[in-house]
């Protein structure tokens, strides 16, 4: 095997990730990664450990991320994007994954991203 393509194959970080903001143009993967973010786990934390890391206020958490129709965790990927307009789901993922401790969340934000890589079907 090509030592190359071994290592492109694992370390993945060589791919440029997409924007967050290119999330909210999926509906389908957008749903699916608030669903698991809206829900709280035993153990785990969800989408206000993410609101806490990058400062929202209880307040804004509370009075505008929870009462939007479509949910707070879509509601908070909506002001990140406007907010911070060069963070990479990336970027967002691995924030996810370190301040709620959960896998599913940002293994479907990275598969989220490869696939608009055009490395996954």
């Amino acid at each position: 095997m090509n030592i190359f393509f071994s290592l492109f194959v694992s370390f993945p970080l060589f791919l440029e990730s997409k924007l967050l903001s290119s999330l909210l143009d999926d509906d389908n993967a957008l749903q699916q990664i608030c669903e698991r973010l809206d829900t709280p786990a035993p153990g785990l934390g969800h989408y206000k450990a993410v609101c806490n890391y990058y400062e929202f206020n209880h307040y804004k958490i509370i009075s505008v991320f929870e009462k939007r129709p479509l949910g707070p965790s879509r509601a908070l990927i909506e002001a990140l994007a406007a907010s911070h307009p060069g963070i990479t789901v990336e970027e967002f993922a691995t924030v996810v994954e370190k301040e709620t401790r959960r896998k599913d969340v940002p293994k479907l934000l990275r598969g989220y991203d490869l696939a608009k890589a055009g490395k996954l079907e």
